[in-house]
């Protein structure tokens, strides 16, 4: 869960499944009044994490897909919930999961972290984004 510095919104993302498949499911709601504002849904991953920017203009979204293991992160128009732009990271070894996500000072990028399996181990990873 995330809410907008201008505490306008409450974001609050997670997974559906719809027939056997999971999308991330990330819903804005009026903090004022907690009538829900938008539905965006992403196909085939489970949301781990939200944050926004600190002009919340932008929310962030970011998990993982547990069949392919890869990173898949989300960037939707706070007001409206459009889709700006999504990125996946893969790893080494296409094996792994995205955990968190935080936006930088100035909103000029957005970081993903978790882990990823390596030539010999897991290990943590780390992804930078222009936002």
């Amino acid at each position: 869960m995330a809410v907008s510095p201008g505490g306008t919104f409450v974001f609050v993302t997670g997974y559906s499944s719809r027939q056997s498949v999971n999308h991330y499911a990330t819903v804005a709601y009026s903090a004022a009044t907690g009538k829900q504002v938008w539905v965006a849904r992403y196909r085939g991953y489970e949301a781990e994490s939200v944050a926004v920017s600190p002009d919340h203009a932008t929310v962030y979204v970011t998990g993982y897909n547990g069949l392919h293991g890869d990173y898949a992160t989300v960037a939707y128009r706070a007001a409206t919930g459009m889709q700006l732009w999504a990125s996946r990271y893969h790893g080494p070894r296409n094996n792994g999961g995205a955990c968190c996500v935080a936006v930088g000072p100035g909103a000029h990028k957005v970081f993903v972290s978790g882990w990823s399996q390596g030539r010999t181990s897991y290990d943590y990873a780390t992804i930078a984004y222009r936002s």
